[in-house]
């Protein structure tokens, strides 16, 4: 059956976490919020508020026992609570610009392999889609911005947008109401098999396992690719 649609992840798919740029964020970025208080006029350490926001995060993190998502606003809130902190509006929103601003810093970026594929599944006319389990977006899609595909993609599902996320079965449904097709005719991409393989599969679409480092396992009845090039050759790409 002829695939129409093709949804990826955003997290570890289209954009790689570089888990040593991330932990500098982490660091710079408490260390920030420490500063923002204390112009408030809370005194907390960069220790305290780095511990905190990482317990706040491990609560939130891809729980495939949790469909429906939080948002930056609601982390924010749970550090604050944590910290015994008012949750006033310029407090949250400061946190958050600090929260963006820092995730942006940090340097991450598209795959440069899989914006070459995206330009050619959209000649190929394919359409395209992103569905993401996070609590922001807008960073999201500045580095999409960056690297100059966001307009290949015709719809951007962000769970913190959505109000539900993988691998609830909405949040992918979503995705084959937009593009006005069956389920069978999308292909989801993504590097995690309780979200991005369990989720699509339970609506009747395809699932295809992004696995750069090959230490996933199998999954029954599911594709696997380690390279992009392989999802070139699966659907029969032409190569730009």
């Amino acid at each position: 059956m002829k695939i129409k649609a093709i949804t990826f992840d955003y997290w570890d798919t289209l954009v790689p976490i570089n888990r040593e740029k991330i932990e500098t964020m982490r660091e710079k970025r408490a260390l920030r919020v420490s500063e923002f208080l204390k112009e408030k006029g809370f005194n907390f350490s960069f220790e305290e508020i780095k511990k905190i926001s990482g317990e706040v995060w491990e609560l939130y993190r891809d729980n495939p026992s949790l469909t429906r998502e939080v948002t930056l606003y609601v982390m924010v809130e749970e550090i604050l609570d944590s910290l015994g902190i008012e949750k006033r509006r310029d407090i949250m929103e400061g946190i958050v610009e600090i929260y963006e601003e820092y995730l942006y810093k940090a340097g991450l970026s598209v795959d440069k392999e899989v914006v070459k594929v995206i330009k050619d599944l959209k000649r190929e006319g394919f359409r395209l889609g992103v569905i993401s389990n996070t609590p922001g977006g807008n960073v999201e899609r500045r580095i999409l911005e960056d690297a100059g595909i966001i307009g290949f993609f015709e719809i951007l599902l962000f769970s913190s947008f959505e109000g539900v996320r993988k691998p609830h079965p909405e949040i992918f449904m979503k995705a084959v109401k937009f593009f006005k097709i069956e389920p069978y005719e999308l292909l989801h991409i993504g590097d995690t098999p309780e979200l991005d393989v369990e989720g699509p599969l339970k609506i009747g679409a395809k699932a295809i396992l992004w696995d750069p480092e090959g230490n996933k396992g199998e999954i029954k009845g599911v594709l696997k690719i380690r390279k992009w090039g392989e999802l070139r050759k699966i659907l029969n790409l032409k190569l730009s």
